[in-house]
């Protein structure tokens, strides 16, 4: 499969039934996509003021070490990534923990997303103020096995989105200085993902985020 470099949202759907399968699809699809992002966000880290490419790579350690212990199946599926989009498995980490990085060089408030639900119908939303080179990266993803429909950035595994049992989730950043002093080494993403994959109650949504620990990447928002 291959799509239209300027096409916006392009609608991509991963049919792999193992991690490395879908890893493997996402690279070799999206791979001038995903390098582009490293780019761009090599750009934004290194425009903060505690930037250092090494302080980055050691906060993607950490958070590599953090994913293997939680799931050695995602841990494969950015592993796959990274081989398929030849690109260093450490800045693939990097994009799945960009919101914590950001927030660790002190990125401070921004005009940030805007998130809502309507109890009453049920509707949650999100719009998407970010970087606006993105509008030429992001996706709209479909992964067959797991029943998952979001808009996500190239080589991350999960975002805003909502799986087939109505759980929906956002995200958005929030002012690093109300944080948990304890954050978990497991990214807000891989929440993201771990929640579409496996819940299918607003309560298991809320379980999931609880036993993963406090963040420091963002606010999320979970509707049903």
């Amino acid at each position: 499969m291959s799509i239209d470099a300027n096409e916006i949202f392009p609608f991509i759907q991963f049919n792999g039934q193992t991690s490395r399968e879908r890893g493997y699809e996402h690279g070799t699809i999206l791979f001038e996509r995903i390098d582009k992002s490293i780019k761009l966000y090599r750009e934004q880290f290194s425009k903060q003021i505690n930037y250092s490419e090494k302080y980055i790579l050691n906060l993607c350690e950490q958070y590599h070490r953090g994913i293997s212990l939680f799931s050695t199946d995602y841990l494969e599926e950015l592993d796959s990534i990274a081989i398929s989009s030849k690109q260093d498995p450490l800045w693939i980490i990097a994009l799945n923990c960009r919101l914590e990085i950001l927030n660790h060089l002190a990125f401070g408030i921004q005009n940030e997303c805007t998130v809502l639900y309507d109890k009453q119908t049920y509707q949650l939303a999100e719009n998407w103020d970010w970087i606006q080179d993105f509008e030429h990266l992001a996706f709209v993803n479909y992964i067959k096995s797991n029943e998952i429909l979001q808009m996500i950035e190239p080589g991350v595994l999960g975002k805003v989105g909502l799986n087939s049992y109505g759980i929906g989730v956002t995200i958005n950043f929030i002012d690093p200085s109300i944080q948990s002093k304890n954050p978990s080494n497991i990214p807000l993403h891989i929440s993201l993902r771990t929640v579409l994959d496996q819940a299918k109650t607003f309560e298991q949504a809320l379980d999931i985020f609880e036993q993963n620990g406090p963040g420091f990447g963002g606010h999320v928002l979970v509707g049903k």
